[in-house]
């Protein structure tokens, strides 16, 4: 069976047990199960071990069980997932545990104010070597699992003033906490705390089972972003949300988990709720649902699991999680080879300063989606909108830039003179830079020494081709003398006809040794939010300033990324329509097609062969002028284009299956193919 970090489709079902939860197995269906993973094939199983109540649902030596267990369902699902070479992972909740703080309260999180928390482990505590070591041992060696998804992990840590915690303070630091002067050194330090158990157990484990692999749900995510290279993660996994799936995570969190340069994958849940308020019954998803979702973390060369409820009588909670999981699984394995660890291509890279983030969260832990977050995840949104294929960089790590066309930074005020000149001298060596918002604006226009200052939110009109956009925000106010190129913002629509009112700069563009950098001085993330005004998308086009590598010329609906495997370039396009950014509940099995997308690739040298994947269509296409031109009659969900090159090319058309080096042979071609 296949190791983690070598799989690519897999499932995952789970039902957090309580000690309510009886007649565990009582309906097994042996066969059901079987003809899920004779069907589907997937490459592993996660299964429910123990939830975030901290119960386990099969009989566990360590901790509680629960009650009226009629098999032992983790010693059937072991059964017949070796008999069809899936590996087998349990589904086990970390630091949420609340039956182990019911047990032993002096393992709990103890916030500032001296509550106990009820729900939440202290990392520092014995918890994890009394109770999930063991437990996870058990799995390992009695029941001979793979592994484990360990859930509720980072984004169930807190700030935590335990003794545990505070003695270890003491300990590292040789005195006694002082909060109000010690506040930015304890929250790194209690951060530093959930990384270094995290590393406990997974050594822990590897020690005893070197081939038993671990994962913590969403580790170095955007919702734990973390900057070293000393973690023993494996692989990397994390769970969409289950509502505004796409949006919110399928086109953001694939992009974090990629520049971590390791195996990762992504679950998407297989259901939504009625209500978000109640969290009441469930409502399965269709599986075109599913393959829009799965179409994102293909393209980005991750792998993908789907997320059933488990049924804690039968195993699965219906048939029709054979039917779904069996048509997702096929739309996978026919892209898998065109897709799956493929290099990205780069082009335009986002910096992420995880200062700035850490900075405006708090005393939250982790996981805390405020401004500057959501002004990152929604600028990616407006650049994908616009056709630029986007790839992540966290910029206290020094990667090197080289290679983007374009590097474009969020509204952040915390970087450093170094990487403050990193941005720079990827200017001056030819680069695009896009700095945008007014933290950003402010902190390089000192570097560049341009006259610059803050003005509190207020409302202005952006327009584009006579089309108007009235926008809220706080600025940068930029000597306009500065730029070689400036584009005007004004405060009202009255003043934009006033030709006495000079308004402020809204683009301003000089250039910087070979290269240029462009100042947009509001948030567009937080301005483009979820309304998606056509008129500020236009705006970030001209902004960027630079044509996108993919050119769509008659649709914004269309996702691009781009991959590539020796002399193979594969250009992804997934379609991007549909009913999923709704933020309530939805559920729908029909994507609108996108038809007769005309679509341009700026290519040095002419292709030898373009192919439509997984149909394996041979796509007619010219190259003029170092552009590849074609047409691509249907996109349904996610089509890629497979661009073979060739070495020294002086092919200039591909018609009718001829390649033709010069016009006369273009002219045969046409001729013999009618």
């Amino acid at each position: 069976m296949k190791k983690r970090t070598e799989s690519f489709f897999g499932l995952h079902f789970d039902f957090h047990a309580t000690k309510t939860t009886r007649e565990i197995g009582k309906t097994f269906k042996y066969e059901w199960i079987s003809e899920l993973l004779e069907t589907v094939k997937p490459d592993y199983v996660q299964c429910d071990a123990k939830g975030h109540p901290g119960i386990t649902s099969y009989p566990s030596a360590y901790g509680t069980s629960a009650p009226d267990m009629c098999i032992d369902i983790m010693q059937a699902w072991r059964e017949i997932t070796k008999k069809y070479g899936v590996a087998l992972f349990a589904h086990y909740s970390g630091v949420y545990d609340v039956e182990a703080i019911e047990n032993h309260p002096k393992w709990a999180v103890i916030d500032k104010n001296g509550v106990l928390d009820k729900d939440h482990t202290s990392v520092f505590s014995p918890y994890k070597d009394e109770k999930m070591l063991p437990q996870l041992k058990e799995l390992a060696g009695k029941y001979g699992l793979d592994g484990a998804w360990v859930d509720g992990d980072c984004w169930g840590c807190r700030l935590d003033f335990s003794a545990w915690a505070q003695e270890a303070f003491e300990e590292k630091y040789g005195r006694k906490l002082c909060y109000e002067q010690d506040k930015k050194l304890y929250l790194d330090f209690c951060r530093e705390g959930y990384w270094a158990y995290v590393r406990h157990f997974i050594e822990e484990m590897r020690k005893e089972y070197p081939q038993f692999q671990v994962t913590s749900n969403w580790a170095t995510s955007t919702y734990s972003p973390y900057v070293g290279a000393d973690l023993p993660l494996e692989f990397l996994s994390g769970d969409l949300t289950w509502v505004e799936a796409i949006d919110n995570g399928a086109r953001f969190e694939t992009r974090f988990l990629a520049q971590n340069k390791l195996p990762w994958d992504i679950m998407s849940w297989a259901f939504v709720h009625w209500s978000v308020k109640t969290c009441g019954a469930k409502i399965y998803k269709p599986a075109v649902e599913l393959m829009q979702e799965a179409a994102h973390t293909l393209a980005l060369g991750g792998g993908v699991q789907l997320y059933f409820m488990q049924s804690p009588k039968s195993g699965l909670a219906n048939r029709d999680v054979i039917h779904v999981s069996k048509a997702v699984s096929d739309f996978c394995r026919e892209r898998e080879a065109y897709c799956h660890k493929k290099e990205l291509v780069k082009e335009t890279v986002l910096l992420f300063s995880t200062k700035d983030y850490y900075d405006e969260i708090d005393e939250v832990m982790f996981t805390a989606r405020k401004a500057y977050m959501e002004d990152y995840r929604l600028s990616n949104n407006v650049l994908l909108e616009n056709g630029y294929c986007t790839l992540f960089s966290i910029a206290e790590k020094g990667e090197a830039l080289d290679g983007f066309k374009t590097v474009v930074v969020t509204n952040a005020g915390l970087f450093t003179p170094d990487e403050i000149t990193r941005v720079l001298e990827f200017a001056e060596t030819g680069g695009n830079v896009v700095i945008t918002g007014d933290k950003s604006c402010l902190v390089f226009a000192n570097a560049l020494s341009i006259e610059a200052k803050e003005k509190e939110a207020c409302r202005f009109v952006l327009e584009s081709q006579e089309r108007f956009l009235e926008c809220k925000s706080e600025l940068c106010l930029l000597d306009s003398k500065a730029f070689d190129c400036v584009e005007k913002a004004f405060y009202t629509y009255e003043a934009y006809y006033d030709n006495d009112d000079e308004g402020f700069v809204s683009i301003g563009r000089k250039r910087v040794g070979k290269g240029q950098i462009t100042f947009v001085p509001f948030a567009i993330g937080n301005t483009y939010a979820d309304r998606k005004p056509v008129v500020l998308r236009d705006f970030v086009r001209k902004a960027v300033g630079i044509s996108p590598t993919v050119e769509i010329a008659n649709s914004h609906l269309v996702d691009v990324v781009m991959s590539k495997e020796a002399d193979k370039t594969f250009v992804h396009l997934i379609n991007n329509g549909g009913r999923h950014s709704s933020p309530t509940p939805a559920v729908f099995d029909e994507i609108v097609p996108l038809h007769d997308l005309q679509i341009s690739i700026a290519s040095e040298k002419a292709p030898k062969k373009i192919t439509l994947r997984p149909s394996g269509e041979d796509v007619p296409f010219t190259w003029v002028d170092g552009k590849i031109k074609l047409a691509l009659k249907k996109l349904p969900i996610y089509e890629i284009l497979e661009i073979l090159q060739q070495s020294d090319a002086k092919a200039t058309f591909f018609i009718g299956g001829c390649w033709a080096d010069d016009n006369v042979e273009c002219l045969r071609a046409i001729h013999n193919n009618g």
